[in-house]
């Protein structure tokens, strides 16, 4: 699950609103893990948006999130991934993001709503095609 999520250029392929995304930077971080600056261009019908994110990837349990730019005041979150008793993975996604106008908020405010609705479900579904129905999320 933690390398289904770090493989970014590969969102556009299973997240309906993810018309693109690409790494802009890698790097390793200092002890392990790397930290990768990457874009997503987020398209529902004629409206788009770019995000550029800067992600704290440590592996195999955890990758941190922060807004570069974005038409977001604020986007941070938290994935992180934990073995199960069965050896499937349990995963967990943290998220807070703030908009920064009122005008952005009624615009985006639906469209980042829908997408947060069905993140969770592309990624188990992607997860599960991938890896042959082994997977949890929570």
């Amino acid at each position: 699950m933690y390398a289904l999520v770090t493989d970014i250029p590969s969102y556009p392929r299973f997240l309906p609103w993810c018309a693109g995304a690409s790494v802009i930077e890698e790097k390793p971080r200092a002890g392990s893990g790397t930290v990768v600056v990457a874009h997503l261009d987020l398209a529902w019908g004629p409206i788009r948006y770019r995000l550029v994110t800067r992600n704290d990837n440590e592996p195999p349990g955890r990758v941190c999130m922060h807004l570069v730019r974005g038409p977001l005041d604020r986007l941070d979150g938290t994935w992180t991934f934990e073995p199960g008793a069965d050896g499937s993975t349990r995963v967990a996604l943290d998220l807070t993001f703030t908009l920064v106008h009122r005008m952005t908020a009624l615009f985006v405010g639906p469209l980042i709503s829908e997408a947060l609705e069905t993140l969770t479900d592309a990624f188990v579904t992607e997860a599960r095609r991938r890896y042959n129905g082994h997977s949890h999320a929570d």
